[in-house]
């Protein structure tokens, strides 16, 4: 079971069948994690806490930024800066921001900046609508997704494996629909409404 960090309640109503039962769920937590290294942002994952270190150092060696655990010195969550400054007591109790990892490179190591901006977009002026259709996902659906289906003007997801909060937050605040943990004629609805 993950840590209590790691989970957070919900409400969740089940289909089976004809049958519609309310109750509560746990839902894995989703939130954003900056990585910067020397200081400077070079992106913002969204992750369940509880591993950060792993997550940028894998992140790190996959993007090609870094080859070796070697040109790490260390990893530091970064201060509250804005909060203390303006005499935040609450903040300044914290310590520091788990939500901003900073990796300090060691002595020489050198990054290539420009590998990290040269993505470009697509866009489809002419996509057909997709305001009546389901977007249909094989694994957990996260807050991007859900973010996504809003852009390309799909109203619901379904999801075989039950969604994080982060999505489950996101769906209720734009409108969406969201169901997870479909199964043959059971699945929960955890925001928004099916039309019968």
């Amino acid at each position: 079971m993950f840590p209590d960090s790691a989970t957070r309640p919900t409400g969740v109503i089940t289909l089976k069948g004809a049958a519609r039962t309310e109750r509560d769920d746990v839902l894995a937590v989703e939130e954003p994690l900056e990585i910067r290294v020397g200081g400077r942002s070079v992106a913002v994952v969204m992750r369940t806490p509880g591993h950060d270190r792993k997550l940028v150092a894998g992140f790190l060696v996959t993007e090609g930024i870094l080859r070796s655990r070697e040109e790490v010195l260390d990893m530091v969550y970064c201060r509250r800066r804005t909060e203390e400054a303006l005499g935040n007591l609450e903040a300044q109790q914290k310590g520091p921001q788990e939500n901003v990892l900073d990796v300090l490179l060691a002595p020489g190591v050198v990054v290539d900046w420009a590998r990290l901006t040269r993505n470009g977009h697509a866009f489809f002026a002419e996509a057909p609508p997709l305001t009546g259709c389901v977007l249909g996902v094989s694994g957990r659906v996260s807050s991007e997704i859900m973010q996504k289906a809003l852009l390309a003007g799909i109203p619901c997801v379904a999801a075989v494996s039950a969604p994080t909060s982060a999505a489950v937050e996101f769906a209720r605040a734009s409108g969406q629909t969201l169901v997870g943990v479909v199964r043959g004629a059971r699945m929960n609805v955890y925001a928004g409404t099916l039309a019968g």
